[in-house]
């Protein structure tokens, strides 16, 4: 099965999965995990478990390990993940084995700085990340807790989870952060002076991408998706059903 790994093509023997070079040469012989086809997977998988070649780096499974090699039968890193997806052409995020995530580069280094509950999709050269913490309970259990923040597309952190708490999203948390859009993304803001959420209002706007406020923002709407309505306090609306998301 031909690649986008530079002619390389893999091949398969049973269930294992080797790859060939251009001239047939055989670079890994079959060793590779196949993928299992779930109910609700609509892709063809003609690749090893994993993600297929890109700028001529693949990730693969063997044991249970995920291996990164080259199209030229290298074998760059072998790392205990439980997944690996594709973030940028430079970055991939990895699920480690007690559910954190990080980033991790094309040639098998991690990156420090990035290792959180949750690392979501890059929109707008900033994406948002998942601090989740526990704290005890004065029944003798744990309480878990979440906050927010944006990583860029180096993985370097440029609003610290905390800052700001966020509208809320379908797919997350009540005050998760919203993607940014034309430069700029709808926040609360944590007031740091105040105990009492009722005593000062919520709405703080957008903030940039640097995480400065921008208030006038407030006054209107952002692409067609996000807008506010005043009524005793400030709301984020989306527009095309008119529900309020916080």
């Amino acid at each position: 099965v031909p690649t986008d790994g530079g002619g390389v093509s893999w091949f398969k023997r049973g269930k294992k999965w080797g790859l060939l070079s251009r001239e047939g040469k055989v670079l890994f012989e079959p060793r590779f995990t196949g993928h299992v086809v779930g109910r609700h997977e609509a892709e063809e998988w003609n690749h090893p478990e994993g993600l297929d070649f890109k700028n001529h780096r693949a990730w693969v499974t063997e044991g249970k390990d995920f291996l990164l090699i080259s199209s030229e039968g290298k074998l760059l890193a072998r790392k205990p993940f439980i997944d690996v997806r594709e973030w940028t052409d430079e970055l991939d995020v990895f699920t480690h084995k007690d559910g954190r995530q990080g980033l991790i580069s094309r040639e098998g280094e991690i990156v420090p700085a990035a290792s959180y509950h949750a690392i979501k999709s890059l929109e707008d050269g900033r994406a948002v990340v998942v601090r989740q913490m526990d704290k005890p309970k004065p029944d003798g259990g744990r309480e878990i807790f979440r906050d927010y923040g944006y990583i860029d597309e180096r993985g370097k952190t440029v609003i610290a989870p905390g800052t700001y708490q966020g509208p809320g999203v379908w797919s997350g948390g009540q005050t998760e952060l919203a993607p940014f859009s034309e430069g700029l993304a709808p926040v609360w803001n944590n007031d740091p002076e105040s105990s009492r959420r009722e005593i000062y209002d919520p709405c703080a706007g957008y903030i940039d991408r640097s995480g400065a406020l921008v208030r006038d923002a407030c006054k209107r709407a952002l692409d067609g998706r996000f807008g506010f309505v005043v009524h005793r306090r400030c709301c984020f609306v989306q527009h095309q059903d008119r529900r309020v998301l916080q």
